[in-house]
């Protein structure tokens, strides 16, 4: 109980940091007239954190892939937060953000566990045989991940540029 709370207003609290700098940066000072162009700003930031992420993922390059796993869990955040202090705020790509941080999460947990299992193999080379299937069922299970990455991540494309097309003023969110 207490424990969920601490980490939400720990969130709560990075989020409004990231809103503050991104108008401090954008307007010379932390006081905007508007709240919700505030949180419509950080939504934006936030979204094109995302797509420049989504045009340098490399699937053979894990880095890439855990980096655009960060920038949607901001986005997701951002979003949840804009959302519940703004009611006019909508985003509707949430579900698809949730999948695909799980996704990407999964790739990401194969890489670090492949990584392992490689320097282990190659400290002990009389185990290589012992552990080719270990490998084997690690790299299948990365695959599979990605394939649902890919099945994914045309959705996301899709619905942050419908989000910025319908935007005023370049924010990527849209009041109702």
């Amino acid at each position: 109980g207490d424990e969920r709370r601490r980490i939400d207003l720990a969130r709560a609290d990075d989020v409004a940091d990231r809103v503050r700098r991104g108008v401090v940066r954008r307007q010379g000072a932390p006081t905007p007239h508007d709240p919700t162009v505030l949180l419509l700003t950080a939504v934006d930031d936030a979204a094109t954190s995302v797509r420049s992420r989504l045009a340098l993922m490399d699937t053979a390059r894990p880095r890439t892939l855990h980096k655009l796993r960060l920038a949607i869990k901001r986005f997701r955040y951002i979003v949840e937060i804009a959302e519940e202090m703004a009611p006019e705020v909508h985003v509707a790509a949430q579900p698809t953000l949730r999948s695909l941080q799980r996704r990407l999460g999964g790739v990401h947990d194969a890489d670090v566990l492949g990584a392992r299992v490689k320097r282990f193999v190659n400290q002990r080379r009389k185990h290589r045989g012992d552990l080719r299937a270990l490998r084997t069922r690690i790299e299948t299970e990365r695959a599979r991940r990605l394939r649902g990455l890919s099945r994914t991540l045309p959705a996301l494309r899709h619905a942050l540029t419908d989000l910025a097309a319908r935007a005023p003023s370049g924010a990527v969110a849209r009041a109702r």
